[in-house]
């Protein structure tokens, strides 16, 4: 089986006593927090940053890079950004996906997105981005992360 792997951050935003999460939306449809693959010599920090960096123009923040939470998950190919095509090679593989994510607090809530990948974004609680986050992965990684900022 094929592995595939992406690494990003979980953006936090605290106002008061309430955390507010980025999430995007992704060009092909799915909300998810900000991530990528690794380019070459990148470390797994490293490619979460830039990623992050590059889909919502932030560039102040913090990252806690004391922990990580991961999703696994094993999607098509013919499901995943149109990467691979009716015919080609690949198409309609199942394959292993994980993505590590960092958590990491912002400074501004300001995003400029990356237009060629990010459709929408928005800042939400902790309930309403549970209803946002469209795969299950991504919804236990969320609630594993409510438990870290207890």
């Amino acid at each position: 089986m094929q592995k595939d792997a992406s690494f990003g951050l979980i953006p936090m935003y605290k106002d008061g006593d309430k955390v507010e999460f980025l999430l995007i939306q992704h060009v092909a449809g799915h909300w998810a927090f900000p991530k990528g693959h690794a380019e070459s010599g990148e470390s797994f920090l490293e490619t979460a940053q830039r990623e992050f960096e590059e889909e919502t123009g932030i560039l102040q923040y913090q990252v806690d890079e004391s922990i990580s939470f991961q999703e696994e998950y094993y999607p098509q190919r013919d499901k995943v950004n149109g990467e691979a095509r009716e015919g080609a090679l690949g198409y309609g593989d199942i394959f292993h996906k994980t993505v590590t994510y960092y958590p990491a607090w912002v400074a501004d809530k300001q995003v400029k997105i990356q237009e060629e990948e990010v459709a929408d974004y928005g800042w939400f609680e902790c309930k309403e981005a549970m209803t946002k986050i469209t795969f299950p992965a991504g919804k236990k990684v969320l609630r594993e992360v409510k438990k870290y900022l207890r």
